[in-house]
C-alpha cells in the first residue's frame, strides 16, 4: 500500500519525505511476542523506519494501544505550564478567583485536549489527578500531604470551577457520544463505537474499548447511555450533562 501511494504521490509531482515517515504495528503485549520479526517497507530503496510510539498532532500514539506515554506527555506539559505562570499563579495580590481561571483557561486544557475519545485507565486516570491536586495545593499554599477531596472542595468554595480531572474527562466523552450518534448509520465514525476486540479475553476480564469508557461515564453521571432519548438532542443533551456535573462530583468524592 505504501508503494503505491508512492507511486500514485510521484505521478502528481509529490514527494514522501522518508526521514519523517515512520511505520508502527499496533499490537498486544501477546501478540508483539509472537511477532517473529518487523516488518518492512521500503521506498526507493531505503527502508522506513519501525516505531514503537509515533507523535502526530500533539498526540502520542503507541504501538501497545495504551494511554501511558501520553498521559506522562501530558503531565508534562501542565508542570511546563505552571512554571511558566509560577509568578502570576501565586500572586497574592492577585483573587484565588482569578488565579483559577487562569489554571482552568492555560495549564488544564494542555492535560484535556482531545481527552473525549481516550480509553485511559484507572492508574493514569489516578496522575492525571494527582498533578491537578499538586498544583492546586500550591496555589492554596496547602500542606502537600491534603487530601485531594479536601483541596477540589477548597477551590469549589472559591467559585473557582474546579472539577476533579475524571469529571471533566467523562463529560467530554459523553458530549463527543452525543455528536457521534446523531450522525447517520451509516457513518464510518458511528459504526466504529460498536467495534470490539475479537478473541476471548483471559481471566474472565473484558477487553478494554472506548464503548466501555461511555458506560463508565455515564454511571459516574447518573445517564443510561443506551436508552437516553435526549441524546439526540444536542441542546438538551448538553444542557443534561452540565446539570449533572455537580451530581458526578458529589458522587466522585464520596468514591475517594
Amino acid at each position: 500500500m505504501v508503494t503505491h501511494f508512492h507511486e500514485i504521490a510521484t505521478a502528481y509531482g509529490q514527494e514522501i519525505s522518508i526521514k519523517k515517515t515512520k511505520i508502527m504495528v499496533v499490537q498486544t503485549k501477546s501478540s508483539a511476542s509472537r511477532m517473529q520479526s518487523k516488518p518492512s517497507v521500503m521506498i526507493e530503496g531505503e527502508e522506513l523506519e519501525v516505531v514503537q510510539a509515533f507523535r502526530y498532532l500533539g498526540s502520542i500514539d503507541s504501538a501497545d494501544g495504551y494511554l501511558t506515554l501520553e498521559i506522562k506527555m501530558r503531565k508534562m506539559n501542565m508542570w511546563a505550564t505552571y512554571h511558566r505562570l509560577k509568578s502570576i499563579l501565586l500572586d497574592r495580590h492577585l483573587r484565588i478567583y482569578t488565579r483559577l481561571a487562569i489554571y482552568n483557561a492555560t495549564i488544564l486544557p494542555c492535560g484535556l485536549y482531545a481527552c473525549q475519545t481516550w480509553n485511559i485507565s484507572a492508574v493514569d486516570m489516578a496522575a492525571m489527578e494527582s498533578v491537578q491536586a499538586q498544583i492546586l495545593r500550591r496555589m492554596f499554599r496547602l500542606n502537600p500531604r491534603t487530601p485531594t477531596k479536601d483541596v477540589l472542595l477548597l477551590a469549589r468554595g472559591k467559585n473557582g470551577n474546579i472539577a476533579p480531572i475524571e469529571c471533566r474527562i467523562r463529560q467530554s466523552q459523553l458530549r463527543y457520544y452525543g455528536h457521534v450518534l446523531r450522525k447517520s448509520a451509516a457513518d464510518p465514525i458511528r459504526r466504529t463505537v460498536h467495534c470490539g476486540r475479537p478473541g476471548v479475553p483471559k481471566l474472565g476480564r473484558n477487553y478494554e474499548c472506548w464503548r466501555g469508557a461511555i458506560v463508565k461515564a455515564g454511571e459516574l453521571f447518573g445517564i443510561n447511555v443506551t436508552n437516553d432519548i435526549l441524546i439526540n438532542d444536542r441542546v438538551q443533551w448538553r444542557r443534561k450533562l452540565h446539570t449533572q456535573m455537580e451530581n458526578a462530583e458529589e458522587l466522585w468524592c464520596d468514591k475517594n
